[in-house]
């Protein structure tokens, strides 16, 4: 199974495309030339869907999320399929550059409660090419 086996038949369409088309959007008018990411904190627990009860990260998103770093700790899905495509085609794995200074840092906050804040971070600055 690769990526392109995977089918999002229970993401909304326009979301998701909204999602992924925004994202790069972004990536490409602020400039940003490479991504990396730190451990994913992928969630645990079970998942409701289409197919019943699936297990935290979802078969789809553990599959994209093969070779990088996740951990569990708070019930619920916290890496969507979506998120996870993206970060499979944007980012590397685990391969933060050590001579990586940030000068701005940016904040994306989601909706579900949680017992820790709902944010996902990031880091924009300068670094050596990986």
């Amino acid at each position: 199974g690769t990526c392109r086996d995977i089918h999002f038949h229970e993401v909304g369409a326009i979301d998701c495309i909204l999602d992924i088309v925004g994202t790069v959007w972004c990536l490409n008018y602020l400039g940003i030339e490479q991504v990396s990411t730190s451990p994913l904190h992928a969630g645990s627990g079970f998942v409701r869907c289409a197919h019943g009860i699936m297990p935290v990260p979802a078969p789809a998103t553990a599959e994209l999320l093969a070779e990088f770093l996740v951990f569990d700790g708070i019930k619920g899905e916290l890496v969507t399929p979506t998120g996870a495509a993206l970060v499979k085609v944007l980012a590397h794995a685990g391969k933060r550059p050590t001579d990586f200074i940030y000068h701005t840092v940016a904040y994306g906050a989601g909706t579900k409660n949680l017992a820790t804040p709902n944010v996902l971070r990031g880091f924009i600055g300068e670094a050596s090419a990986l």
